[in-house]
């Protein structure tokens, strides 16, 4: 019973969070009454062809999501892709008011056995490592792409950022095929004699209970691993998609190839700032309104997609999301 009783009042808790931030995002930042009625606005001369389609685009998104976390999950407990589904929401719910939606791990692993919470933040990782992955390869290109379009800068430094963007592509991928690398590291590096002190104990039983959990990387194999990878740059294109298509609701007539570019942009310097969640809608939005000054002068629509883009993207699976975790055990 007094499991039950905490149970609840961390739900009350997460709610009243979750209710607090979107209150805040929604209806008390500045200028965010401007960016609604400009939203809506748009809506009613546009075509609404544009966010239907994006709208039907969500859920494939998360849907693919939730397939590459299933494919890493399932290793190590067989659990449904519809399970894997709910637990992506529930991620989302909780990872929207935490810095850099750390608390997507935790979600997550709120709907598998209790003994596997730390395999499935480490399927958590890996999937993110394969999104960021997709995220840098489109990033790169798309900026050498939007410099050079521009004229910014000299071929000399367009090469540069070549070299810059493979070499550290290739970096990642070799350390997202071979992860088990990190454990060989930090098991040598705590067998080292100054970690052997009666002062660092609690350490040893710590990084032990770690290593004993996190072993299921040295599982998965290079097809389990290129999977997910695929998945990653599957779930990239669909985002990019739903980004023009709300583009072109807004009103910013961009090209496909010049809007891909500019996208992934976009992206990459979103992705490199990792920030609290309250100034994250803050910077999405300068950081489109640098990149997309150079096709519309109307500041509020550019404003306008990046919010519509959230609330699409983020806001609505995480209201689905909040639903399904009243229906689950929080307390582990």
């Amino acid at each position: 019973m007094q499991k039950k009783n905490y149970d609840i009042l961390l739900k009350i808790l997460i709610v009243s969070i979750f209710a607090l931030f979107l209150w805040y995002e929604l209806f008390q930042k500045q200028d965010i009454k401007q960016l609604w009625e400009a939203f809506l606005q748009q809506l009613e001369h546009s075509n609404p062809t544009w966010l239907i389609a994006a709208i039907l685009l969500m859920p494939i998104n998360w849907g693919l999501e939730a397939y590459k976390w299933w494919a890493l999950v399932i290793e190590f407990e067989k659990i449904s892709f519809w399970k894997a589904y709910k637990a992506v929401l529930v991620g989302v719910s909780i990872g929207i008011f935490t810095p850099s939606r750390i608390g997507e791990y935790g979600g997550r692993a709120l709907l598998v056995a209790s003994n596997h919470v730390v395999e499935s933040v480490v399927a958590t990782l890996l999937g993110s490592m394969s999104q960021f992955l997709a995220t840098l390869c489109f990033g790169y290109a798309g900026v050498v792409y939007f410099l050079k379009y521009f004229n910014f800068t000299s071929d000399i430094i367009l090469w540069l950022l070549v070299i810059l963007g493979i070499f550290s592509f290739i970096t990642s991928l070799f350390l997202f095929y071979n992860i088990d690398i990190i454990l060989r590291i930090v098991k040598r590096f705590y067998k080292k004699p100054f970690f052997q002190k009666p002062l660092f104990i609690r350490f040893h039983t710590l990084v032990n209970g770690w290593l004993k959990h996190v072993k299921v990387l040295r599982n998965y194999s290079s097809k389990q691993l290129s999977l997910a990878l695929f998945t990653a740059f599957l779930r990239y294109v669909v985002y990019t998609i739903q980004y023009f298509l709300l583009l072109r609701l807004m009103g910013i007539d961009v090209g496909l190839v010049t809007g891909a570019a500019c996208i992934a942009t976009v992206f990459l310097l979103q992705t490199s700032i990792p920030l609290p969640p309250v100034t994250g809608l803050i910077t999405r939005g300068g950081t489109a309104l640098y990149i997309w000054q150079f096709f519309s002068a109307n500041q509020v629509a550019i404003l306008a997609t990046t919010f519509g883009l959230w609330l699409l993207n983020v806001v609505a699976p995480a209201i689905i999301g909040l639903f399904i975790l009243m229906r689950i055990k929080v307390i582990k």
